[in-house]
């Protein structure tokens, strides 16, 4: 895995080593104990600050959809999309 990770990004994908699905899994479960090694209170903000990102990016998502609507159909189905998308 070492030597994939200092190849020449112009040379593309000759002399790439691919890392196994175990080299994979451990790293990943590395870097999950690491994160998991956080304050209490920065996992918090961390999930908190996450929820907000995706419920207002459906809210924003429906206004410009609402702004920029045609119809009294599209507005409603705009606004039903951004209710059962930030439900998910």
């Amino acid at each position: 895995m070492a030597a994939s990770e200092g190849t020449d990004s112009s040379s593309g994908d000759e002399g790439r080593l691919r890392a196994s699905a175990a080299d994979i899994y451990e790293r990943v479960k590395r870097e999950g104990a690491e994160e998991l090694d956080r304050p209490v209170a920065a996992l918090a903000f961390s999930g908190l600050f996450a929820g907000a990102s995706v419920g207002f990016g459906a809210v924003a998502s429906a206004a410009a959809t609402v702004a920029l609507a045609v119809t009294p159909t599209h507005a409603w189905w705009a606004l039903s999309f951004s209710r059962s998308a930030s439900s998910l």
